[in-house]
C-alpha cells in the first residue's frame, strides 16, 4: 500500500542516520499517544456518568432504539425494517410495536 511506499521511499533516499531519527522520533509520538489513550480508557468514571443496569430485556431493546435514532439519519422503525430483512413495520409482532 502507500505506507509500503513511502516507507520504500525514505529507505533509498534518506541518509541512514535522518532515517533512524525518523523512526525514533514517530516511535516516540506513538508511545505517547499510546499512554494518553490507555489512560483515558482506563479512568474510572462517576458513578453518576455511567449508564445503569438494564432492568429487563425490553430495557435493552428500547435502549437500543434510542442508540439507533441517535447514531443514524434512519428512525427506529426503519432500523428495525432492515434489520427484519425489509418486513413492514405493520407486519412485525405487536409486542415489538408496544415496545416503541
Amino acid at each position: 500500500g502507500p505506507a509500503v511506499l513511502g516507507a520504500l521511499c525514505l529507505w533509498l533516499f534518506m541518509p541512514p542516520d535522518v532515517m533512524g531519527l525518523c523512526i525514533l522520533v514517530c516511535e516516540a509520538a506513538f508511545q505517547i499517544k499510546l499512554r494518553l489513550v490507555r489512560r483515558s480508557i482506563q479512568q474510572t468514571r462517576a458513578l453518576a456518568e455511567r449508564l445503569s443496569a438494564p432492568t429487563s430485556p425490553h430495557d435493552v431493546f428500547r435502549r437500543t432504539l434510542e442508540c439507533v435514532a441517535e447514531c443514524t439519519a434512519r428512525t427506529p422503525e426503519q432500523w428495525l425494517q432492515g434489520w427484519f430483512l425489509g418486513t413492514p413495520f405493520d407486519c412485525l409482532r405487536p409486542a415489538l410495536q408496544h415496545l416503541m
